[in-house]
């Protein structure tokens, strides 16, 4: 009799919203196709059994994606057998994990969990009411809460606060903030009160430092934010503003601690920081939140011993957001909506991603960052389940791939179940590359858009291995491709040159290959039985809106050191010169600038030496158009010292680049199934249900989806 056991991951008080990790250990009595072996991590059952998690109660639906295909959409139902899960109302609930095999064996098991309210669980002068407004009737507030009407007042009963404590802003209220230390509670609950729209949480244009804010000396076991709005300063259409750093800064903390962020809306900043301290372990679950406007990356994680969950989320770029380039980290959109280099283990599920900007100088051109990369440090032993993605952009759409050839590259347990990705005219590798051992892919739906490339590069395949630096034991783990479907709706001569014939080109570097019951190209019905993927999948619109690059930036060394009060002058020419493919390449002069000088305010330079960007609109520069060049007079206290490089970053935001639309991603796209006469698998690899979770039965089609 086959069996099966659950483990979880919850906070010391389960409180609403919650966020619970649950793994499913101790599989007994299965059929597994693959053996495990002494010396790899790779975990069989990691792999070949099929995991499904229900919480009790109807489907329920996340609200941040905005491209979700609907009968994934559920925040009750998970696969995998890591996975995030997310309670944000009181109550009792019993979550069900069902595990099968390919020859249909079952086990079953369940999991109690009681949520609390964070009324009862935060009572009286334990929470913490937040209204800046002089005219806050305070008739919302709950009963006892302490009220608190200045910052200073808030920053000193923070500091007090000794018993599990939770703050509250006001909603429909606008925060400017400095930073609030998190230092003597044990458990802190950030959440919102009142009517209206999510509380606005900002800094001062210019102030860097994080809004939230856990101390080396931070008692706190937990940690929950809840239905806010973190609003930075950084604006991707323009390429203005400043990217300052994340409103969240946990890693100082040395506590074991549970992290839950629910709900809440992140944009306009250099990049969201989840990450907290390597030394300690930790879970971090966000669910139902949206990540945009970003400069860096969406966000950037890296913990050694940490378990991320991403659930319900939404992390998608501006759509009309600038294509970025390499020219200066604080001057340009460089990354990409996920890169995680480090993690133990992580889930990310029901959530969609896109990705149109970066600084990957591939092909003589910018290509933009991947929706997804994992492990970019090759660590060993780390798992990743994909469970319900979409994904639209990045020149690799999901890359797992070492980012540095000289790291070794190990194997870990990494399964991708029901994705969809969406290529655009700057994806110019393969939907998915792959490096490392330890892979599943399966349920995988991809499409290549009959638009224009960008770059001359060859398409590499639908999966393709590159490993840079694979130890032993990466290249004899296993790796399957199965019952997926790659679709290359490029038209005449925009494919030639193209391996589509080959689903897993480099796959040869991997001793233990599986790849069948997969489709690429050829095997699909061209003629009819396609329908839409907009219609079919309800809720799905593409954003990829063109090709829009920003104006390159004069650059050079100083010739002599440059003190207060001093000047780099720029000649127009220099600025013509390096607008060098830019969309406006004519000449620049006095009146050119004086134009817009009025509006167009928001100058930088970076000085190599001089720590941070210089921005005219905090006074650190001034800029002048004098009639031989632009004059940039040195306001600040640094010198600059003489051969230092320097690049200077002109607001144009009265003169942007039209898109070019002949780059655009279409609205509507065919979505395949098999033809047929394509005989059915009988044997080997076969996902359990397929793409949209229909059962397959006995014997799957081959593909994705299965034949109608």
């Amino acid at each position: 009799m086959a069996g099966i056991a659950i483990r979880a991951y919850a906070p010391l008080a389960t409180v609403a919203p919650a966020g619970v990790w649950f793994e499913a250990v101790d599989p007994q009595g299965f059929a597994l196709e693959t053996r495990a072996r002494a010396g790899l991590t790779y975990d069989p059952a990691f792999h070949e059994l099929h995991y499904t998690w229900q919480v009790t109660g109807p489907p329920k639906p996340y609200e941040a994606p905005v491209n979700m295909v609907r009968p994934w959409n559920n925040m009750r139902l998970a696969h995998g057998p890591k996975v995030a899960l997310f309670f944000p109302d009181p109550g009792g609930y019993e979550v069900r994990l069902t595990a099968r095999d390919a020859r249909g064996t079952v086990a079953e098991a369940a999991y109690r969990i009681d949520i609390a309210s964070p009324e009862s669980s935060f009572p009286g002068v334990s929470t913490l009411c937040v209204a800046f407004d002089p005219g806050e009737s305070w008739a919302e507030a709950p009963a006892g809460a302490v009220r608190l009407t200045s910052f200073a007042a808030l920053e000193k009963a923070l500091a007090r606060a000794a018993g599990p404590t939770r703050l509250l802003f006001r909603r429909g209220e606008t925060f400017e903030l400095e930073q609030l230390r998190f230092d003597t509670a044990a458990a802190y609950h950030v959440d919102a009160w009142g009517q209206g729209a999510a509380p606005v949480l900002r800094t001062a244009f210019g102030q860097r430092s994080p809004i939230l804010r856990l101390t080396k000396r931070a008692q706190a076991r937990q940690f929950t934010v809840a239905n806010l709005e973190f609003r930075g300063h950084w604006n991707p259409v323009t390429e203005t503003g400043i990217a300052s750093g994340s409103p969240l800064e946990w890693t100082p903390s040395r506590q074991t601690a549970h992290y839950t962020v629910w709900n809440s809306t992140f944009r306009n900043y250099g990049l969201i920081d989840f990450q907290v301290n390597k030394s300690v372990p930790a879970t971090v679950l966000i669910g139902n939140s949206t990540i945009t406007s970003w400069q860096n990356f969406g966000t950037l994680f890296r913990s050694d011993m940490a378990r991320l969950g991403l659930a319900g989320m939404c992390m998608a770029q501006h759509p009309e957001a600038l294509h970025g380039g390499i020219e200066s980290r604080a001057l340009s959109n460089r990354g990409g909506p996920v890169r995680i280099t480090k993690c133990r283990d992580a889930y990310i599920g029901c959530s969609d991603f896109f990705s149109r900007s970066g600084w990957s100088g591939l092909a003589g051109e910018l290509a933009d960052q991947p929706c997804l990369r994992l492990n970019t440090s090759g660590e060993p032993g780390s798992s990743f389940t994909l469970d319900r993605v979409v994904c639209e952009g990045g020149y690799h759409v999901v890359n797992m791939a070492g980012s540095n050839p000289r790291v070794p590259e190990h194997p870990g347990n990494y399964v991708i179940d029901k994705a969809l990705l969406v290529a655009t005219a700057k994806t110019i590798g393969p939907f998915i590359a792959n490096d490392f051992g330890g892979v599943t892919a399966r349920n995988v739906l991809a499409i290549r858009p009959d638009v224009v490339k960008r770059h001359p590069n060859r398409w590499l395949g639908g999966m393709h291995a590159d490993p840079d630096n694979p130890t032993a034991a990466n290249l004899a783990t296993p790796v399957a491709l199965h019952s997926s479907t790659f679709l290359n709706l490029a038209s005449g001569r925009r494919e030639q040159k193209d391996r589509w014939t080959e689903l897993f080109p480099g796959h040869e570097a991997f001793q233990d290959v599986t790849i069948e019951n997969t489709l690429m190209a050829d095997g699909i019905e061209t003629a009819k039985g396609l329908f839409d993927l907009s219609e079919s999948f309800s809720g799905i619109r593409l954003r990829y809106r063109g090709i829009r690059y920003g104006f390159r930036n004069p650059r050079g060394k100083l010739e002599r050191a440059i003190g207060p009060g001093q000047s780099l002058l720029v000649p127009y020419d220099q600025i013509t010169r390096d607008m060098a493919g830019a969309p406006e390449t004519g000449p620049t002069n006095a009146r050119y600038w004086r134009e817009t000088e009025a509006t167009d305010r928001q100058h930088v330079l970076t000085v190599a030496g001089v720590r941070r960007p210089l921005y005219a609109v905090l006074g650190a520069i001034a800029v002048r158009f004098e009639d031989r060049g632009v004059a940039i007079q040195n306001r600040g206290r640094d010198v600059w010292e003489p051969e230092a490089k320097w690049v200077l970053k002109l607001d144009r935001t009265s003169r942007l680049p039209e898109m070019d639309t002949r780059f655009a991603s279409p609205e509507r796209l065919p979505v395949p199934f098999p033809r047929a006469d394509v005989p059915r698998a009988t044997a080997g690899r076969i996902a359990f249900d397929d793409f949209l979770g229909r059962p397959r039965g006995p014997s799957g089609a081959q593909g994705a989806l299965i034949a109608r």
